[in-house]
């Protein structure tokens, strides 16, 4: 039996079979017509003797870590009759027996009355759904595979690993990386349920008979297949609801379409293409299919080194698309879908009908939202392809009832036209006894407070308090404090709450916008205040005040953008209507105890203080010590049971801690509002199942408390906003104001009775905010700046702020989105982030509130495989509480100051000119301010380049020579000093010391080909402080001027650097070409004597030859493209084509062609002059040539090898360069990103463990 390794659409079935039980085995349900079962079985039974793969296993072989296949010389076909009247049981059996044999292929036929169904089940390296639809034609007599000589699936992989190895290969896989598929985000849809379960579930749907049309029509006239014209359309549809500008899904892609010789082919073919778009939404139909064919064109042209450069099975997990064409409807029936996408749309086409079915992850899609998508992939198709030249975001693709924005549907609801004082008054009169609130000890009852809020009230009347006019209220929680305000709107006048606690400087630029005519004060200091003794003692009867609704009820200041507060005024009528709409839509109950701990300076605690007063309930003011302390708030409501509070949901969290929830909760309505509602808390609260219902609540201070709501699920864990409260209206509305489809997210825009007054004295700043409302003539909406999607069940997510949208690295994201994704983790119970920094040195910040101890780099590599790397934070801070303002929300400036602190521990100051000197320059390279003399460079978030730009300001500070990589061996501001002092700044010193610990193993790594350690730089954070690990740099001048017959001496200037290590036992590591330099290091060193135990090789392919050797321009052309995008330089294609033309095919003569390009010399700035470009340019020509020159030496150590996604080799094929055994481990990733990879990290560290 002869053995193969895989081919790399078989390792993608292999690694997708390892992370996706749904992808082992395949599984094929066939329909074939009426025939006797003997000629069935005779003809698969020739299909199998012919094609190995139908006899190919699969399996470890002692001496390989890789997956070996073999193809069985004896058949081993395991077939039978089966009987049944459920194909689903069937299914289910098959599986299971496929599992527990070793028959490659497992074929059950079933007759049916009217035709016969044949399983076939396989692994999945061995077939894919076209191999499953030849063979079922094949056995209807429609076609005939059985032929003499049939092309067999190992010489398809034979041919292609050949062509992989061939002269086409660079270009073919530069190619691919030149797509810069890594730098765009998948597809996915924002609406989405929870995290994916790998359960899949399948909607169906038949195209109308005029979409079919039109799509068949559209590609005969564009002369095209119709699957290009149906994955246009689906990618322009996933734009339009994603609203993203690029992305990329995956085209799973047969490519027998593309070679007669493939024809009559079985295995596996199909693989996940990736396919980049760029701004579908934004072109006319006609313009974007043009430019995607041609990409299309391109990109079949170079599909055989697909598999070079991308990891596949990656690939194969994101959002799909596939295509089949059937002689018939039934032909057959796939048991999962193709690959593992959490949602894939897979069009089915045959001579009658079109057939879309939209394969989804349950766990991480709804039904609902899915067949939205469904619905709308027709409605666009239909439109886009009527319309080819309208642009694509233009077209109507809305569904019934999307236009009409949100509005409450419940009838039972009638707001009535009584102000809040007329309700007042009717629970004074009903309930004149009962307790209308208690501070602390202190109580009063309804005519208690009625009586003394009338003295107050006529002491106001006497010194010009009416309708119109506005009172500041400065006064701590207190009895007072509820007393006044109830006064003062007696007078017809609005109250201005202000916070003693808050600066006086702020206190007077709102009191100078607001012009009170009083200020009550508990100590009068200067004039138009006073206090509540005095109003009180004023000798006079209060006159009642007959109120207009639109009178001015109280008027909350806001932070401005601008940095000047704005006052909010909310007129009567809003506040009626919210307090008559809130007790209707949450149940506020009468008589019941309500209690208010947030601050009374913003509205979040109305939902508390009103309501409870018009339902003839106890208002508890909560002292702020009760407020903000868990155990004093756990005595408090056990001493005083609450039955209702609204509360911020991160203030809720800090007072539940050490706490039982249950202990804690209200006896009726728990209302959590302010912000969203974390999944840590919603986690708690389900394990606590608190007996009270449990309220979701938004509204902005501008539409007065709140103007939506939901009951939260704790059973889903789900906190939807599910209703509109009240008469009031909200729209999600896009830049130019027009509706938003389902799923997408637009900006949140709210109208109806809720809105304010708008901005006091701030004209402009009202019209910006309130706007006209394109949907009700002659009324106004409010922009609330809030980001927001409708889901499919109709309720609305609120996913961050339209001012929260920053960009990193020229990505556009939301800080929501990374602490809901941080939320997700098992053991954080709250996550914040925030932007630090500006542009080039802009960097996300986490932190989180966790129950147990989590690793940084554990957490960040958890976020990896749910954001791209830009959205994943540069830190994520552990902290006991989120701080919290005074309105009960997570305080930024608090958490800001947190960080500074955090990084100016054991801070040094400098000591002298020199380092004062050094640390500007740090400063002004990191973009940093606060950098102590003993902070690690690298540590500070600098690396190679900065590195480079500190040297070259530090030669023109100091007026000194300085070695290149000087930075790398001196890398605090002190050592460098040193440096300067000592006068030995061009001594070179080519050993860095990254990590010294005692009684620990010792590492030493190669750099990499550019001679630095950028890329290593997550290895090294994961390794620092668990061994000792030092890194070898190169001599930039030896190596620029050497040829393949100078091996020897730059093997031994690398050894001479290692002498001081020489008593201890060392591990060399190296990556890409790094690793075959140590293996003639480790050579090296152990004829010195040395004791090298180990040398780790990471991701390096020992077949791998310098492709391209004698065309020394491309090679040229390659190296600076590399090192340009490292700099992020920016040279346009035409330049470099026109630079291409021009070089002679000579490295060296070219690169000083290029040098002498003004164009490109200008790139050049004064942190490196054109000698030291040109060394690091050659540097990297010599180490090319002269370690693919020289063949691999046989090594007395054991190797340990790792690969990634991308490596073709087997971990086997370096056995022959070592006298001891080989271990090896594949790593999910690809050739740069495996080096970030927990697993790399953890493996190296288990092995070096027994040293």
């Amino acid at each position: 039996m002869s053995q193969f390794n895989q081919s790399l659409t078989q390792g993608e079935a292999l690694t997708l079979q390892q992370k996706c039980a749904s992808q082992a085995p395949v599984a094929y349900w066939l329909t074939l017509p009426k025939q006797e079962e003997a000629s069935v079985r005779g003809r698969l039974q020739a299909l199998v003797d012919e094609h190995d793969i139908l006899r190919t296993v699969y399996g470890q072989q002692v001496g390989y870590t890789e997956t070996r296949q073999q193809a069985l010389q004896e058949s081993a076909l395991d077939w039978r009759c089966v009987e049944g009247e459920s194909a689903e049981c069937l299914l289910h059996e098959a599986l299971a027996v496929f599992t527990q044999q070793s028959a490659p292929l497992l074929a059950w036929f079933w007759p049916r009355p009217d035709e016969n169904r044949l399983l076939l089940v396989a692994p999945a390296q061995s077939l894919d759904q076209g191999s499953a639809l030849a063979i079922r034609r094949c056995l209807s007599g429609q076609s005939d595979l059985l032929l003499d000589e049939p092309t067999q699936y190992l010489d398809y992989a034979d041919w292609v690993a050949d062509l992989q190895m061939g002269e086409d290969a660079s270009a073919g896989s530069a190619f691919w990386r030149g797509l810069a598929l890594d730098t765009l985000p998948d597809a996915a849809l924002i609406e989405q349920v929870g995290q994916s379960n790998g359960a899949l579930e399948c909607l169906n749907v038949s195209l109308g008979e005029s979409a079919a049309h039109a799509l068949r029509s559209y590609g005969q006239t564009m002369d095209v297949a119709t699957s290009e014209v149906a994955l246009a359309v689906w990618a322009a549809l996933l734009g339009l609801v994603n609203g993203k500008e690029e992305f990329q899904l995956s085209y799973f892609y047969d490519c027998r379409t593309d070679y007669e010789e493939l024809e009559d082919a079985l295995g596996r073919f199909v693989v996940p293409c990736p396919v980049p778009c760029y701004q579908p939404s934004k072109n006319t139909f006609s313009k974007w299919f043009a430019g995607q064919h041609s990409l299309w064109q391109q990109m079949l042209e170079q599909q055989e080194y697909l598999g070079m450069s991308l990891d596949l099975s990656a690939h194969a997990r994101q959002v799909g698309f596939a295509y089949q064409s059937l002689l018939e409807p039934n032909e057959i029936s796939a048991a999962q879908p193709i690959g593992a996408s959490e949602l894939l749309l897979q069009v089915s086409e045959t001579p009658q009908t079109i057939e879309l079915s939209l394969h989804y992850d349950s766990g991480r899609y709804s039904q609902a939202a899915v067949a939205q998508l469904l619905q709308r992939y027709e409605l666009l198709l239909a439109r886009a392809l009527a319309h080819p030249n309208d642009t694509m975001d233009t077209l109507d693709v809305f569904l019934l009832g999307e236009l009409s924005g949100l509005v409450n549907n419940d009838a039972t609801f009638v707001h009535t036209d009584q102000t809040f004082l007329d309700n007042w008054r009717m629970s004074v009169d009903q309930y004149p006894q009962h307790q209308a609130a208690r501070f602390v000890d202190e109580v009063l009852t309804y005519a208690q407070m009625d009586a003394l809020s009338d003295q107050v009230a006529a002491g106001l009347q006497q010194r010009g308090a009416s309708a119109g006019k506005i009172v500041a209220l400065c006064l701590p929680r207190s009895m007072d404090f509820l007393v006044t305000l109830l006064g003062i709107m007696k007078t017809g006048a609005a109250y201005l709450p202000l916070d003693p606690e808050q600066p006086e400087s702020r206190q007077n630029l709102i009191l100078a916008d607001a012009q009170p005519v009083l200020t009550i004060v508990e100590t009068v200091n200067q004039a138009q205040q006073i206090t509540v003794a005095e109003l009180k003692n004023t000798p006079a009867d209060f006159t009642p005040v007959a109120l207009n609704q639109a009178t001015l009820a109280y008027v909350l200041y806001t932070s401005g953008t601008s940095g000047t507060p704005k006052g909010v005024q909310v007129p009567h009528s809003a506040l009626s209507h919210y307090c008559q709409a809130a007790i209707h839509a949450l149940q506020l109950p009468k008589n019941a105890d309500y209690a208010l701990v947030s601050s009374p300076m913003a509205d979040l605690g109305n939902t508390m203080l009103f309501p409870s007063w018009i339902q003839g309930g106890c208002l508890h003011l909560l002292d702020k010590a009760t407020s903000t302390d868990s155990e004093l708030f756990r005595q408090y409501v056990e001493r005083y049971p609450i039955d209702c509070l609204k509360i911020v949901p991160s203030h809720f969290m800090a007072l539940s801690e050490g706490q039982d929830l249950s202990a804690i909760s209200p006896r009726q309505s728990l209302i959590l509002g302010g912000e969203n509602i974390s999944a840590g808390l919603l986690r708690a609260l389900a394990s606590a199942t608190p007996l009270c219902t449990v309220y979701n609540h938004y509204g902005p201070t501008e539409t007065t408390v709140g103007v939506m709501w939901g009951k939260v699920d704790l059973e889903r864990e789900s906190a939807r906003l599910q209703h509109v409260l009240g008469n009031n209206r909200v729209y999600l509305l896009d830049d130019h104001q027009a509706s938003v489809i389902n799923g997408t997210v637009g900006e949140l825009y709210i109208a109806g009775p809720n809105l304010s007054a708008g901005y006091l004295n701030q004209a402009e700043q009202t019209t910006q905010a309130f706007v006209a409302d394109p949907f009700a003539p002659a009324q106004t909406m409010y922009r609330s700046g809030d980001l927001a999607f409708k889901r499919a069940d109709g309720s609305l997510e609120i996913v961050g702020r339209a001012d929260q949208q920053i960009k990193i690295r020229g990505f556009r994201m939301e800080l929501g989105e990374v602490e809901s994704a941080l939320s997700n983790y098992a053991s954080i119970q709250q996550a914040h982030v925030l932007a630090q920094g500006e542009g080039e040195q802009k960097r996300l910040v986490a932190f989180v509130v966790a129950n147990s101890e989590q690793h940084e780099n554990e957490l960040k590599a958890w976020l990896m495989q749910y954001l791209p790397d830009y959205m994943v934070p540069a830190r994520i801070l552990r902290v006991e509480r989120m701080p919290l303002n005074a309105n009960g929300k997570v305080d930024r400036h608090t958490l800001m100051n947190w960080l500074e602190a955090e990084q100016k521990r054991q801070f040094v100051a400098p000591k002298n000119e020199i380092e004062i000197k050094i640390l500007s320059i740090w400063q002004d390279v990191l973009g940093r301010e606060n950098i102590s003399t003993e902070d690690n460079f690298f540590d500070l978030g600098g690396h190679s380049l900065a590195a480079i730009k500190v040297i070259a300001r530090l030669r023109q500070a100091f007026d000194i020579e300085l070695a290149a990589d000087i930075m790398f061996h001196k890398q605090t501001i002190t050592a460098l000093a040193e440096v300067m002092v000592k006068g030995d700044a061009n001594q070179a010193d080519y050993l860095v010391t990254f990590s010294q610990v005692e009684s620990k193993p010792t590492l030493v790594m190669m750099h990499s080909l550019g001679g630095h350690y950028q890329y290593y730089q997550p290895l090294i954070d994961a390794l620092k402080g668990q061994v000792n690990l030092y890194g070898l740099l190169p001599d930039v001048a030896l190596l620029a001027h050497s040829t393949s017959a100078d091996l020897d001496k730059v093997i031994d200037h690398y050894a001479d650097q290692l002498e001081a290590l020489r008593e201890q036992p060392i591990v060399l590591v190296g990556w890409s070409l790094a690793g075959r330099m140590m293996m003639w290091l480790a050579q090296a060193l152990s004829e010195r004597g040395f004791t090298v135990q180990n040398v780790a090789i990471i991701d390096f392919d020992p077949t791998q030859v310098l492709s391209n050797v004698d065309n020394e321009k491309q090679q040229l052309l390659e190296d600076l493209q590399h090192y340009c995008a490292q700099q992020g330089w920016t040279i346009s294609e035409e330049q470099w084509q026109t630079w291409s033309t021009a070089l002679p095919n000579d490295y060296a003569q070219g690169l000083e062609h290029i040098l002498a390009n003004e164009a490109f010399a200008s790139k050049l700035d004064e942190s490196t002059t054109q000698a030291e470009f040109h060394d690091r340019i050659m540097m990297r020509w010599s180490l090319k040539r002269m370690f693919y020159d020289a063949p691999i030496p046989v090594v007395k150590q054991p190797l340990w090898v790792w690969r990634s996604s991308e490596n073709a080799a087997p971990v086997h094929a370096w056995q022959r360069y070592s006298s001891q055994p080989v271990q090896g481990w594949s790593i999910d990733a690809d050739h740069f990103g495996i080096l970030a990879t927990t697993e790399l990290a953890e493996q190296l560290l288990q092995q070096c463990s027994q040293y």
